[in-house]
């Protein structure tokens, strides 16, 4: 009973409510355009919001396509790295070979950009970390095709291309570490062959002074007047307060200055062996393991017909090369293991041709083939075994 009696008003006043809004349509009107404004607002807010969201996700989508397009470079630069380092590490390892085998100086060698690579290869590590940090900045705004795009760009670059580019650094840096050890290894030993053959050069110009005075006191004191060959004494120790170094030698068992030799290899005659084959005339010749093909020269003279080979510290060796067999012109020359050889052709002998057309003797002219056999080109010279013998009353 109790609720019949509070539903009874509640029933009540809803329709005391219907009976006033059927009396006042003003009224009624009025509420329902309020209610139709209401939601024309709350729709253009989320049709607002919805043009933003999508401007927000078309741009992230932008720049995912870019971030995509700067990792694919990346990727290729990196694969092609390979290619560049091996181009690089044959170069270092040629320089490694000429330094052992040819013993050649710094001025032969071709420049290996090791430092450029490592710059490369730190810049292409430097701009993927940048990638990186781009990624973290793109945000997705709950799309999930931004989301997985974004996702893989990552796993791509932390997994495959940054991993790669960090071993290509490394490479590049031990390969430039190699090249400057070897850079510094080439000058040094450079340094030291300067000061050797400014020592050899030297040496021998003392050595010539030296000599040049102990002849010209020989020759003041014979050619001493009868009146002055009492004093002998005194001219000789003229003679050894010039030389102190003889006098020094004497006292320390050293060799003097008039005794002295000069080196085996300054200014002394050139050994070689000359061969020869069906081919070409070789002349052998034994030098010292030091020298190098800018050392060695080989000149030939056209009016003389004469072959010189001049080489430091030895006496120039002449050879006749003007017999007709021989092609001087095309001489070569190698050097291996501190032995010249010199390789002098031989021109290619004159042979007859021998595919000329034989003299052919005169034939019955009454004969068809026989008359016109120059017609004929590649016809046989011989006459046929059936034309040989011709029948006397065909006459």
């Amino acid at each position: 009973m109790a609720l019949d009696a509070t539903a009874k008003p509640e029933a009540d006043g809803a329709a005391a409510a219907a009976a006033a809004a059927a009396e006042n349509p003003e009224h009624r009107a009025e509420s329902v355009e309020e209610d139709d404004h209401d939601c024309a607002e709350d729709e253009d807010c989320e049709m607002g919001e919805s043009d933003e969201l999508a401007k927000e996700i078309e741009a992230s989508r932008v720049k995912l396509q870019e971030i995509g397009k700067r990792v694919n470079l990346l990727t290729l630069k990196v694969s092609r790295s390979r290619e560049r380092f091996r181009t690089q590490s044959a170069m270092v390892a040629g320089n490694v070979w000429m330094l052992k085998a040819l013993k050649r100086g710094l001025s032969t060698f071709s420049k290996v950009a090791t430092t450029s690579l490592v710059e490369d290869h730190g810049v292409m590590v430097e701009t993927l970390m940048r990638e990186l940090i781009n990624l973290d900045a793109v945000e997705s705004h709950g799309d999930e095709s931004l989301r997985s795009r974004r996702r893989e760009l990552v796993k791509r670059i932390n997994g495959k291309v940054l991993p790669r580019a960090d071993q290509a650094l490394a490479r590049a840096k031990k390969l430039a570490a190699r090249d400057r050890e070897l850079r510094a290894l080439l000058q040094e030993q450079q340094q030291q062959q300067q000061q050797k053959q400014q020592k050899q050069e030297v040496e021998p110009k003392q050595e010539s002074r030296e000599l040049a005075m102990d002849t010209s006191d020989e020759n003041e004191a014979s050619t001493q007047s009868p009146e002055n060959k009492s004093e002998p004494k005194q001219a000789s120790e003229q003679t050894a307060a010039r030389s102190p170094k003889a006098t020094h030698g004497k006292k320390k068992g050293k060799k003097t200055s008039a005794t002295k030799r000069p080196p085996a290899h300054a200014q002394s005659p050139l050994r070689y062996k000359i061969g020869e084959n069906a081919d070409e005339a070789t002349i052998l010749c034994e030098v010292p393991q030091d020298l190098t093909l800018r050392d060695v020269e080989v000149a030939f003279d056209r009016s003389s017909g004469e072959l010189e080979v001049r080489l430091p510290n030895r006496e120039p060796a002449v050879f006749d090369v003007s017999a007709p067999r021989v092609n001087p012109l095309a001489t070569t020359y190698t050097l291996r293991n501190g032995v010249l050889r010199i390789a002098i052709p031989k021109r290619k002998p004159q042979r007859q041709n021998f595919n000329q057309a034989r003299h052919v003797p005169q034939m019955r002219r009454h004969h068809p083939m026989q008359a016109a056999h120059h017609g004929f080109f590649d016809a046989p010279q011989r006459m046929p075994y059936s034309n040989q013998f011709v029948p006397l009353w065909g006459l």
